[in-house]
Order: structure tokens, then C-alpha cells, then sequence
């Protein structure tokens, strides 16, 4: 079984394949306030750099994908190049979930 797979199945998701950009865009659009109406998200929208996630909401951002997806960031992965994006978030996590024992 794939990594993605458990943990999808881990999260109560037996019937859809792990969605790591639907559940971090949910995520966002439900504790950030967005300028384009109606909290429109879409996948290459810049969080950070836009201003949309602060560097307190970067740590409830980060919480959220370690708990959500059961992964540990490294302090060297939590910066703007692997967070500021949906894809961006999505590649790391993803990464993260090959990668793990």
C-alpha cells in the first residue's frame, strides 16, 4: 500500500485519494482573510509573499499540515519557497509522505 494511500486511510479518507491542496486550501480560506471574493483560492495563489499568511499564521499553517498529514517539517522546510503556494505545499508534503519509514 502507498504511503499516500495509508495515510488517507489513517485520516478517514478510505474512499478518496489523499487531497493535500483541498484540505490546506479549506484550511486557509477558513482562518485567513482573502481580497478576492468569494475566497477564492487557487492552486498557485501566493500565501506568504501576498500577505495572506503572517508569520504567526505561517506556525497554525504548519501545525495544521504536520498534524493533518502526520509529518515533522524540518525548521529548514518552513520558509517561503516550500509554503508559499498550494503546489508548492503539496510537492513538500507529498515528499515528506515518500520519504517516511
Amino acid at each position: 500500500m502507498s504511503t499516500l494511500k495509508k495515510v488517507a486511510e489513517e485520516n478517514g479518507e478510505r474512499q478518496e485519494p489523499l487531497d493535500v491542496k483541498g484540505r490546506v486550501r479549506l484550511y486557509v480560506q477558513s482562518n485567513f482573510v482573502l481580497a478576492a471574493p468569494p475566497n477564492r483560492l487557487d492552486d498557485a495563489t501566493p500565501l506568504i509573499t501576498s500577505g495572506i499568511v503572517d508569520s504567526i499564521g505561517m506556525i497554525g499553517l504548519v501545525a495544521f499540515i504536520e498534524d493533518r498529514f502526520k509529518i515533522e517539517l524540518q525548521p529548514s522546510e518552513i520558509n517561503v519557497h516550500g509554503l508559499d503556494t498550494l503546489e508548492r505545499i503539496d510537492t513538500l508534503v507529498r515528499s515528506k509522505l515518500e520519504h517516511r519509514p
